[in-house]
């Protein structure tokens, strides 16, 4: 009864997957790049170790969160807080369409036994 629901919602789920994927490949990787080829010695002293701890603790984490708070709980690339909560929607949706069908169904008996 509700598939067009469904669907819709798995579109959805699937336009949040692709936009963390893109915060992944256009953020994430070339800060992460970056920093590992100031690793490598492109760029040396105090600012360098300092931009590396910074990158490293405050801004990777940070983004690295905000992929997962948009699609994945444990990290990068999971099932996440948002698309859990559209599935728990989703379930919930999917129970009450189970039980409209059976009240629908039992309906259609009662009627087939009268008639």
């Amino acid at each position: 009864m509700f598939s067009f629901i469904f669907d819709a919602i798995d579109s959805v789920i699937g336009q949040i997957t692709s936009f963390a994927n893109q915060i992944q490949e256009q953020v994430y990787s070339p800060i992460d790049g970056f920093v590992n080829e100031v690793l490598n010695g492109v760029w040396r002293g105090k600012g360098a170790d300092s931009f590396v701890q910074e990158m490293r603790e405050v801004v990777l984490p940070e983004v690295g969160n905000l992929v997962a708070a948009i699609s994945g709980g444990g990290g990068m690339g999971g099932g996440g807080a948002f698309t859990g909560l559209i599935k728990q929607a989703v379930g919930v949706i999917s129970e009450l369409d189970d039980a409209i069908s059976s009240i629908g169904n039992a309906i259609g008996d009662v009627f087939d036994s009268i008639f």
